[in-house]
């Protein structure tokens, strides 16, 4: 049989294309994702001995969770001893550092000062250009902060330490640079102290920086690298451990790095699980593709399959011979996929990402990464050919003599129908009881609502799940009837659309088969589009909700120049400069509130600006406007007779300090109102729905400009911003505000448009994610549509022929085959953006409904972009068949068996 199935496969190589493309792609996909892994599992290893720069090992805690101990010095560590060693060339930590100021002339810079090595040379970073410090008194400095205080080697600049104790004793010495570390190196800084590290200096002037005569009686804090010789290495390693204490050991560079790492996940690899979930969603759909293609080869053979069981061959044997040869298919399928994939991370490895240690993604190519995907492509495939393999120990000469789609299951048809709709309605009830369990919940306000709605979740997406599934069991007995309504109307369109509309309708299980593989990941794809578009609608009311302004600019050099360089932003609609300084006052209660009062023309300057209820506001002399809620408690403001008593906001509350009434400072503002007059009384108070208008303060209070230049001092300003997002991108919106704020010092930005675009961003991003991963599954199932078609055209050569010897022209005959397409793919297109939506509306509403009132959109945009692609995919895919389809004559046609 061996060789009767090499001989049926070269037959029937053209059938088998799009299958194993099919399988190719999955394959690719799988390989692919543990190709990535490797590469991400050795850049977080690199990550995580980032700090290591040139030393080889280190004397760190066997357990990476162990805390320093108290009792562990670092003469414990009996370094002296092991520095000695032959092949022990430098001992270095990252404890022996000091907080320094360098100063030259009128430039200064602050940051730290790393030893260049407890025993021997061995400096964080070695000089690029000039030389490591040698002895007390020198220097080496990083090229930007030398170029920041304009010093060369050779120059002799000033060396500050800085008390970092909070008291003012800091000692200043004359050192001398003897070297620069080039940005190429500075740039292969740990990223947890990058903009920390200022150059190196001797161990021993960095002990005198701390008052110190050496290290050796301070608490080990962290790891001690080293320089260590790799030859001499299994003899150092057993003595080196020998002298440490218990919790610590010497370990490689790769030991620390994989012990941090598998720490880091808890020994689970989530994205593994998570990349290969939809490689195998991928090899899922083409599982389809796969089981319609060896049923049309076993119905071509069935007068072969036939024969063979005339001259003696079993049931058995036929059954290997399909198996066989769709385990040929898979293993050679998935090999090229293997290779494609190698090829593909091989061509990322070689793009430079950025600069600096993580400059390029490797390649590492793994056993599993190869073998796996070639595994699983292999038995994806047989399990997929087992139905035709089964179909095919059924052939009997007689049976052989009629079209295999008269030859059905009748009893697996039932089956399948009372198990699809007892799916579908299991999982109905167990969805509406999820949703209403969370609106009970959040009906009666359950303070457990947030870690409860967990559950109510899951149960959702056990219910959606199923009945997910009960409508692809059942896909066979609706989707062809979908398909004969959409048909109908199109067969009134002309004589190539009924010739489409009959062949669609000629085998429903093999045009089942193939739109389920495309509903599939269609359905995926609009349940994720869905999701992402309530999402940030909620979001957007939940952020509106709590922000009556887009955008607040805050800040000491806010001024008229900053509003016209805001203002000439696209997408900015209005901006208000207003002065204001911060006040307190008291509540009927006697508590100490705050707020930042402005000064503002008219109350049509805040309706420009504020998304508030201002009717009836009228701001004038002697008024105030004041939010109805405390923005911080949410308590309704009360006032003693209505009157509203403002204070000088004093600098003791800037320093961080707050009095009896336990009153919150203006958090991040340096400012002092003391210079206003020390109270201020206005008695017409009005109260409006209206928070977070400020960047240092929660609440803001309005009053007359006029009123306010006569009583106050203003010792900030307030630009209130509004914005149109109908002008631009409210992710290019926050860029460029920081962009332009950048420009001035002490200038903060805030606002509901911040919120919104960093929540829409993730969104963004996680939405592109999954749907390019699923993306995988959709091409797999385009590939389909066009194999059915392809098979199709191979069934009816004849058919296909008697109809161009009828008068059909080779143009109507390719045209019936697009709209044959085209029926196929925006049948399930469109049955897969309706399903999609409603599990998109329900996983919505569980997830977000905590937060606030979920609106039920839909991105109509997204979904006509989808509905265009698979019109054009459909009508892409019907070309090569078309053209096999009108290739013979229809007299050579008509004469072949």
């Amino acid at each position: 049989m061996w060789k009767i199935a090499l001989k049926l496969m070269r037959k029937s190589v053209r059938m088998l294309i799009a299958s194993g493309i099919a399988i190719l792609i999955g394959s690719m996909f799988m390989s692919s994702t543990l190709l990535f892994v490797n590469s991400v599992d050795d850049l977080m290893v690199r990550s995580a001995t980032e700090e290591f720069t040139s030393a080889n090992y280190a004397i760190s805690f066997k357990n990476p969770n162990s805390s320093p101990s108290s009792e562990i010095h670092y003469k414990n560590l009996h370094l002296d001893k092991i520095s000695k060693m032959p092949g022990v060339n430098g001992i270095r930590s990252n404890d022996a550092t000091a907080l320094v100021r360098v100063e030259k002339g009128d430039k200064s810079v602050t940051s730290i000062a790393w030893s260049t090595g407890l025993y021997g040379n061995l400096p964080v970073y070695k000089s690029t250009e000039g030389r490591d410090p040698q002895k007390i008194g020198e220097i080496t400095l990083i090229k930007s902060i030398a170029k920041s205080i304009h010093a060369n080697i050779g120059d002799t600049i000033t060396l500050v330490k800085v008390d970092d104790t909070g008291g003012d004793k800091e000692k200043s010495y004359d050192v001398r640079v003897v070297g620069l570390v080039g940005d190429g190196e500075h740039s292969q800084i740990p990223i947890s102290n990058r903009g920390t590290y200022l150059g190196g200096v001797t161990n021993g002037f960095c002990a005198k920086l701390n008052n110190l005569k050496n290290f050796d009686d301070q608490v080990v804090q962290s790891k001690v690298y080293m320089s260590i010789d790799e030859s001499k290495i299994n003899d150092l390693s057993p003595k080196i451990n020998a002298l440490l204490p218990d919790q610590f050991s010497l370990m490689s560079r790769h030991e620390v790095g994989v012990k941090a790492v598998r720490n880091a996940s808890n020994g689970t690899n989530f994205v593994v699980m998570f990349l290969l979930s939809f490689g195998i969603l991928a090899l899922l759909v083409s599982s389809l593709v796969i089981a319609n293609t060896f049923q049309v080869l076993v119905a071509q053979r069935r007068r072969t399959l036939a024969l063979l069981r005339v001259i003696g061959a079993q049931s058995h044997q036929l059954y290997a011979a399909v198996l066989l040869e769709a385990a040929i298919l898979g293993v050679i399928s998935a090999g090229i996929g293997v290779l494609c994939a190698i090829g593909f991370m091989g061509a990322i490895s070689n793009v430079n990402l950025n600069s600096g240690v993580l400059s390029k993604i490797p390649l590492i190519v793994s056993l599993p990464a190869v073998v796996w995907p070639i595994v699983i492509g292999m038995i994806v495939t047989v399990l997929s050919s087992m139905g035709a393999a089964r179909s095919a120990t059924k052939v009997t000469p007689m049976e052989a003599l009629r079209p295999m789609d008269l030859i059905k299951d009748k009893r697996a048809s039932i089956v399948r129908a009372v198990f699809g709709v007892l799916f579908i309605v299991v999982g109905i009830l167990a969805t509406a009881l999820s949703a209403t369990s969370l609106a009970s919940m959040l009906a009666r306000q359950s303070p457990n609502a947030g870690s409860d709605s967990w559950m109510t979740l899951l149960g959702a997406m056990f219910g959606c799940a199923l009945i997910f599934i009960g409508i692809v069991m059942t896909a066979i007995f609706w989707m062809p009837l979908a398909m004969k309504a959409t048909g109908a109307i199109m067969a009134l369109c002309g004589p190539a659309s009924k010739v489409a509309n009959a062949n669609v309708q000629r085998n429903p299980r093999r045009v089942a088969a193939t739109g389920t593989a495309l509903l599939i990941g269609v359905t995926l794809v609009s349940t994720v589009v869905t999701g992402a578009t309530c999402g940030k609608a909620t979001l957007k009311g939940f952020v509106d909700d709590r922000y009556s302004v887009d955008i607040i600019v805050q800040g000491k050099n806010v001024d008229e120049s900053l509003a016209a360089d805001i203002s000439k932003i696209s997408g900015i609609k209005h901006t208000e400069l207003l002065p204001a300084v911060p006040m307190t006052f008291k509540n009927a209660k006697g508590k100490t509130e705050y707020a930042m009062v402005a000064g503002v023309d008219n109350v049509d300057q805040l309706r420009n600006v504020m998304h508030t209820d201002l009717d009836g506001v009228e701001i004038k002399k002697d008024s105030v406007l004041l939010p109805k809620f405390n923005s911080e408690g949410g308590e309704p403001f009360e006032l003693k007779k209505g009157n509203l008593n403002l204070q000088a906001y004093v600098e003791k509350y800037s320093s961080g300090e707050t009095d009896s009434d336990n009153i919150t400072p203006f958090t991040g503002m340096n400012t002092d109102s003391s210079n206003n007059d020390k109270s201020i009384t206005v008695k017409q108070v009005q109260f409006k729905k209206y928070r977070n208008v400020g960047v240092y303060s929660n609440n803001t209070a309005f009053v007359s400009k006029s009123y306010f230049n006569n009583y106050l001092k203003p010792t900030t300003h307030m630009l209130l911003i509004s914005v149109d997002s109908s002008k631009a991108n409210l992710i290019d919106i926050v860029k460029n505000i920081q962009k332009t704020t950048s420009n001035y010092a002490e200038v903060m930005a805030t606002g509901s448009i911040f919120q919104r675009a960093q929540w829409d961003s993730a969104i963004n991003t996680i939405m592109m994610v999954f749907v390019g991963l699923i993306a995988v599954a959709v091409v797999i199932a385009l590939i389909g549509v066009a194999n059915t078609l392809s098979l199709s055209v191979i069934e009816r050569t004849k058919e296909s022929a008697t109809l161009r010897a009828i008068g059909m022209t080779r143009g109507q005959v390719r045209r019936s085959l697009a709209l044959e397409a085209t029926l196929i793919s925006l049948t399930s297109t469109v049955s897969g953006l309706i399903v999609g939506t409603m599990f998109g509306w329900i996983g919505s509403y569980m997830v977000f409904s905590t937060i606030g009132k979920v609106p039920f959109v839909v991105d109509w945009t997204i979904y006509a972009v989808l509905a265009l692609i698979a019109l054009l995919a459909a009508l892409l895919s019907s070309v090569l068949p078309a053209r096999r389809a009108v290739k013979s004559s229809p007299v050579a046609a008509l004469a072949e068996e």
